[in-house]
């Protein structure tokens, strides 16, 4: 009998999987600005999707690139997310973890 592997979330093959994964790499990289490999490695990506999926980020206004050398920050307000406030209880519980 066939099983079928079940990815844990930092690994997913999805875009939300991978979406996420870069941002709880920026999570758990802490406040501040990181490099692409920084979190690359920590999203366990490789650093042209995690660059795609930062890419993404920034035009959905979670992510900025600050710096000449294109460091990454996560925006620690909900504005991303104005649309939708009986939401944003629940993830800030799922950062929680």
């Amino acid at each position: 009998m066939h099983r079928a592997a079940v990815m844990p979330p930092e690994r997913s093959a999805s875009g939300v999987g991978r979406t996420l994964s870069v941002l709880r790499a920026l999570r758990q990289l802490g406040p501040g600005t990181y490099p692409l490999a920084a979190i690359a490695a920590e999203a366990g990506l490789p650093s042209p999707t995690a660059h795609r999926y930062l890419q993404a980020l920034i035009g959905e206004g979670a992510v900025e690139r600050q710096g000449p050398h294109g460091h990454y920050a996560f925006i620690e307000t909900p504005h991303c997310l104005s649309n939708f406030p009986s939401v944003w209880p629940v993830l800030q519980l799922a950062w929680v973890q």
